[in-house]
């Protein structure tokens, strides 16, 4: 049963995932946009809850996407 990969980058504006399997090839990507909050001059910090919210969201669409059953157990 082939093995996957799940790659995450969260960035300052943008949270991306993509899915490799063990040969690293790519199967799929998926992005979502987040927002840099500013709450005084020269402070630059995120909301964790949107980082996670967007994790969540990016790992979900990049698996739907894909194909990949991800309910398959190593037994």
């Amino acid at each position: 049963m082939p093995e996957y990969l799940i790659g995450l980058d969260i960035g300052t504006s943008v949270t991306k995932a993509a899915l490799f399997d063990r040969a690293g090839a790519e199967f799929a990507v998926a992005s979502r946009r987040t927002r840099t909050l500013s709450p005084a001059p020269g402070w630059f910090e995120m909301d964790a809850e949107e980082l996670w919210r967007a994790v969540v969201d990016v790992s979900r669409d990049v698996v739907l996407k894909s194909g990949v059953n991800p309910l398959i157990s190593r037994g």
